[in-house]
């Protein structure tokens, strides 16, 4: 048997609710030369069953013995692809049919690019769209950006297994962020991009219970990987090995020198940016919920202000 052209890495744990969708969104591309990793995470629902119930000989169902989480997943599945370019998708979202098509078009068409993301719309939790998101396309721009933030969605990524060899896996100590430390180690290598079209449909609004100690720890992470991407500008390797992390808060503190005033400014203004986010998406009560955070960590009157004109005129920012 031939090895597929792509490979397509779903890990999931206890998706039952909208894993069907994810699946059939890619069982149905256009686009047919691939292989589909699922790897159940030592799911407790009927996740398993579900993907056992497909007769197609593309799905390949990896059970984990017990769940040891998103980033050792992705790396036991790109250890196991066979294809020569490796598709993410999560089991909650949804691609569009020609996504793959033209992301493996995208890639014959530009041989210096080895990743390509998509534009993506985010959809409530029936499916029905609530916001376009538009991307930045080209390398340079994107390199800009990844300075700051994570400009890719996860699940709508392609690249070349080649790039294994040259930049590795995901790197676990990266709590919540493994993917934006990924994509900023690639982007210092080779080229990047996205596809403008809107080809993945990212899921909103599934759990709207915050963690403010959870919240502040992924914001925390973030911070890490900026850190750690300005240290390969200055030196071509980073410190992640050789950093014991009990705390991040206080490794960005002690080790990097970020003072708390400036640990606690970042914060809110990431928070509120996640405010703005879900207001767009017309998910109003979290929204509040992370208007709250925000301005508990800094209280301004103008927040105020934003918050009740928003509530008032429903207008997205």
């Amino acid at each position: 048997m031939s090895k597929p052209k792509v490979t397509v890495l779903m890990p999931v744990y206890n998706g039952e609710q909208y894993l069907r969708l994810a699946i059939d969104s890619i069982l149905k591309q256009t686009f047919k030369d691939f292989e589909f990793l699922i790897i159940n995470d030592g799911s407790i629902d009927s996740t398993r069953d579900i993907i056992l119930s497909y007769g197609d000989s593309r799905v390949q169902l990896i059970d984990n013995e017990k769940n040891i989480g998103l980033t050792r997943s992705l790396n036991k599945g790109l250890k196991l692809a066979k294809g020569e370019y490796i598709a993410r998708q999560d089991a909650d979202d949804i691609s569009d049919l020609e996504r793959l098509n033209c992301q493996v078009e995208y890639l014959y068409q530009n041989k210096e690019v080895v990743l390509v993301g998509t534009g993506r719309a985010s959809i409530d939790s029936n499916g029905k769209e609530i916001q376009i998101v538009k991307v930045f396309e080209g390398h340079d721009s994107i390199r800009k950006e990844l300075m700051h933030g994570n400009c890719f969605s996860h699940g709508s990524v392609m690249f070349r297994k080649i790039i294994l060899n040259t930049v590795g896996f995901y790197r676990e100590k990266c709590k919540y962020t493994e993917d934006y430390d990924y994509w900023c180690r690639i982007s210092e290598k080779h080229k990047v991009a996205n596809i403008g079209k809107t080809l993945y449909y990212l899921r909103r609004g599934i759990d709207n219970n915050i963690s403010r100690n959870n919240l502040y720890e992924q914001i925390n992470y973030h911070l890490l990987i900026i850190e750690l991407a300005k240290e390969r500008l200055l030196n071509s390797i980073d410190s992640l090995d050789t950093i014991k992390i009990n705390n991040i808060e206080e490794v960005l503190i002690n080790k990097y020198k970020l003072q708390p005033a400036y640990l606690t400014k970042f914060k809110s203004e990431y928070i509120f940016d996640c405010y703005h986010e879900e207001f767009k998406a017309k998910n109003y009560w979290t929204a509040i919920k992370y208007w709250w955070k925000s301005f508990l960590l800094d209280p301004q009157k103008w927040k105020i202000r934003v918050m009740f004109e928003g509530l008032f005129n429903k207008k997205n920012f």
